[in-house]
């Protein structure tokens, strides 16, 4: 039992050193620290790290308080911001949730003593996605999966899907997901008030994140809230029994949302105010000012509140479900299919475990649920210039932790596996390709016009970055620190996926031969 224990311990640390070293060369970034000051240099922007305005608005923020300790903008960070930006009361301020922006500080602090500042910041967002990793190896084996199982599908699930460009770049998508397998993965084990609580906090945080996260940790919150009620059925009665304490853990909340008020009061003078309610800058002044125009603020280059408004309460139409749900699932510039299609092997996973009568399968396919609906329906399932499906990251995270139990129950069945590890090799090398390079590749309805104005035939799949990685447009800061004096961006590129796939191999090859006969599936 002893050897057991000491031999589970070394494979889980092997396994951390795994990703963290798949991270450590992925991250993207350049040496530097940006300021308000020289944020807006060419290095920084389209070409370099902020590359997409999610990215910029953001970092900008996070500038902002640590330059200004204020969560108005200055002129030089504005020039940084747009089109992202917002304009409430005479200030500018962000069009993003704040909660990111405070996140990354620490780590923009720590890299600005060692002059990587930048590289600091987005290390943040790899840590968050080793958590996430990790998360799921745990609750794959709290469902009864094998460990290595458990592994197999964690990792395809950060290197396999499009996960993996948005763990090396700016995004709120693993710190989301973050909320949702933590809450997950207290819901798995003992229900006990501690857990609870910290299940209401991580849906309080959700909403200063992100505000989809409501709709998308809305089944977590279903399931914290039953927990309330206990149904005893005794001597032919039924008894229905309110736990109070397990009602009071909906005080995690509370710290969260005063957060949130507080920023929103800070940002835009009340702590009601929504994000849709603001004006959105799209054009300045050279000098970062607005412009003056008597006729319109559209001509100013302002949209008004009221069409934001508009757009908001527009953009959840159940009218555009089957073709969101197509752009997420099969079309070439976004589908599953076609940048993580190993995560259909999930399916065959949620149907053993459905069949063996695991009792969280409800809540996770829910989230799942969830996680489609709400962004079948949402009115650019795009993404915008995005790589993948950015949207569709919970799902994965759900279809990896039933990879682990498919793996489990098939381990021994050849022709399975060998299927399944030529799809889990592809999907790496195409996610590898983006997560190295970029995520500016357009959504296919802009396609027509690019070409147009490019005067070019123009990718929009994981194709356009094979395209970047030939010309050498790698944004892996490591690469760009100092790999590019030893090799070239394609062998960097193959060194990465080949060291990711023949870890995967040794795990699949332990599984075969030494995975324990026995298992809860």
């Amino acid at each position: 039992m002893k050897n057991y224990k000491l031999f589970s311990r070394l494979g889980i640390a092997l396994f951390i050193v795994f990703i963290v070293s798949v991270l450590t060369v992925s991250i993207r970034g350049i040496p530097g620290t940006p300021t308000s000051e020289t944020v807006n240099e060419s290095q920084w922007g389209d070409e370099g790290p902020f590359e997409l305005s999610p990215e910029r608005g953001r970092f900008a923020l996070t500038l902002s308080l640590i330059e200004n300790q204020s969560v108005e903008f200055t002129h030089s960070i504005v020039q940084f911001s747009t089109p992202d930006l917002g304009y409430k009361n005479g200030k500018f301020v962000s069009l993003f949730a704040p909660l990111l922006s405070f996140l990354i500080v620490p780590g923009y602090l720590l890299g600005r003593l060692f002059g990587y500042g930048q590289v600091g910041a987005y290390a943040i967002i790899a840590l968050f996605a080793l958590f996430n990793t990790l998360l799921i190896r745990s609750i794959t084996i709290r469902m009864g999966a094998n460990p290595v199982a458990a592994s197999i599908g964690a990792a395809l699930f950060l290197f396999g899907t499009p996960a993996f460009a948005y763990a090396s770049s700016l995004y709120q998508h693993h710190v989301s997901l973050f909320l949702i397998l933590v809450s997950l993965w207290l819901l798995v084990g003992n229900r006990s008030w501690l857990r609870l609580f910290f299940v209401w906090l991580a849906i309080g945080l959700g909403l200063p994140l992100d505000y989809p996260n409501i709709i998308m940790m809305m089944p977590l919150a279903i399931v914290a809230a039953l927990e309330t009620i206990k149904i005893v059925t005794s001597n032919d009665k039924i008894v229905v029994q309110i736990r109070l304490l397990a009602g009071l853990a909906v005080v995690g909340v509370v710290a969260p949302l005063v957060f949130f008020f507080w920023y929103n009061n800070a940002a835009y003078g009340s702590p009601l105010t929504l994000l849709s309610s603001l004006k959105q800058v799209k054009a300045l002044n050279p000098d970062g000012t607005l412009i003056e125009d008597a006729q319109s603020d559209r001509a100013a280059g302002i949209v008004t509140s009221t069409a934001e408004n508009r757009v908001a309460t527009a953009f959840f139409q159940s009218r555009n479900f089957l073709r969101g749900f197509s752009i997420l699932t099969v079309s070439r510039d976004r589908g599953l299919l076609y940048f993580a299609p190993v995560m259909l092997f999930g399916i065959v996973g949620v149907i053993i475990l459905y069949k063996q009568k695991n009792p969280h399968v409800p809540l996770m396919v829910a989230i799942l649920g969830a996680n489609m609906v709400l962004y079948s329906m949402w009115g650019d399932p795009a993404g915008g210039w995005a790589f993948g499906g950015r949207y569709l990251i919970p799902t994965f995270a759900m279809l990896s932790i039933w990879i682990g139990a498919a793996l489990s129950y098939l381990r021994r069945n050849i022709p399975f596996l060998i299927v399944f590890l030529f799809v889990s090799f592809y999907s790496i090398a195409v996610n590898t390709l983006g997560a190295i390079s970029s995520n500016r590749n357009p959504p296919q309805s802009e396609i027509l016009a690019l070409e147009q104005a490019s005067g070019k035939p123009e990718l929009y799949s994981w194709d356009r970055n094979a395209q970047f990685v030939n010309a050498g447009k790698l944004k892996a800061f490591v690469y760009n620190d100092i790999g590019y004096k030893y090799m070239s961006s394609w062998d960097y590129y193959q060194y990465v996926t080949i060291f990711i796939a023949v870890i995967l191999c040794f795990h699949f090859a332990f599984l075969y031969t030494r995975g324990n006969k026995k298992t809860h599936l």
